[in-house]
């Protein structure tokens, strides 16, 4: 932790001055406040969980390099990335994917022509070296570089140590508990519950994506794992928190009425938890 302020620091300027380059690429009549305008609000309007599929029809190899490149693109803590999804197109590998899920997520994943099966890598601190080129290429400071891959093992716990793994984690518990007494510590994840958070994201991305599309989705965790990794032949140092089925919505699922959501008021907090959100008028869906 001797390095911490250092660290933060340089990262902090580092950000800064991205922020700045990135400032004078946009437009300077933008207004990114108005809902009015926002592509991702009208995409997330326009997404809901697809309970059927139109097997006749398919999606081409650009609408699936757009979703593919969407996903890639989505955030993770320190860059790590650690995930790796199966893109499951062929009917036959879609047919033995099948009985790995359950109930009538089989059906769906037999209807719809693109499959995604997100993997998180439980041994994540393998991706340090290269997480740590990708900033360094970004113009990282050399304080930042130095301390990335013991910040990535702190935080992900990761290890290629076996049944070193939870003696390590536990130890780093304890000393958090310890280090806590006196300053600010990360709450530390257990290497699944870190490495699905920072997969998560890029499930979210594919998904704001095919409804930016016109098409719709269904994210599923009724599945068997252990048959899905069989089915697919992923390694067992991935666990999988989430599938993915990407389609046209048949015209059974496209008449269902839509699910709704819980109001802001109850959702949000204003500044502290006790006080209410008051939320402001949106536009209407475009």
């Amino acid at each position: 932790f001797r390095q911490t302020a250092a660290v933060r620091m340089g990262a902090n300027s580092w950000r800064r001055s991205t922020a700045a380059r990135l400032a004078l690429l946009l437009p300077v009549s933008l207004d990114l406040s108005r809902a009015s305008v926002s592509p991702v609000l009208n995409a997330a309007r326009a997404r809901y969980a697809c309970k059927g599929f139109d097997p006749q029809r398919g999606l081409s190899a650009e609408v699936v390099r757009t979703l593919t490149e969407t996903t890639r693109l989505a955030p993770s803590s320190f860059n790590v990335q650690p995930w790796a999804c199966v893109l499951v197109q062929d009917a036959d590998v879609r047919a033995s994917l099948a009985p790995a899920m359950l109930g009538a997520n089989g059906d769906r994943v037999k209807e719809a022509p693109l499959v995604a099966v997100f993997a998180a890598d439980l041994r994540s601190c393998n991706r340090a070296a290269g997480t740590r080129e990708l900033s360094r290429e970004a113009g990282a400071p050399a304080e930042y570089l130095k301390a990335l891959p013991f910040y990535i093992s702190l935080f992900a716990s990761g290890y290629r140590l076996g049944w070193l793994r939870w003696p390590l984690y536990w130890g780093k518990r304890l000393a958090m508990l310890v280090v806590g007494l006196f300053r600010a510590v990360p709450k530390l994840s257990t290497p699944e519950t870190w490495a699905f958070k920072n997969t998560m994201p890029a499930v979210t991305h594919l998904m704001l994506a095919a409804a930016d599309m016109g098409l719709q989705s269904l994210p599923m965790e009724g599945f068997d794992e252990r048959r899905v990794r069989r089915a697919l032949k992923i390694p067992a140092r991935f666990a999988i928190p989430c599938i993915v089925a990407v389609g046209h919505a048949s015209a059974k699922a496209a008449a269902y009425k839509r699910t709704g959501r819980l109001p802001p008021e109850q959702l949000f907090r204003q500044d502290t938890w006790g006080a209410d959100y008051q939320s402001p008028p949106l536009a209407a869906a475009a």
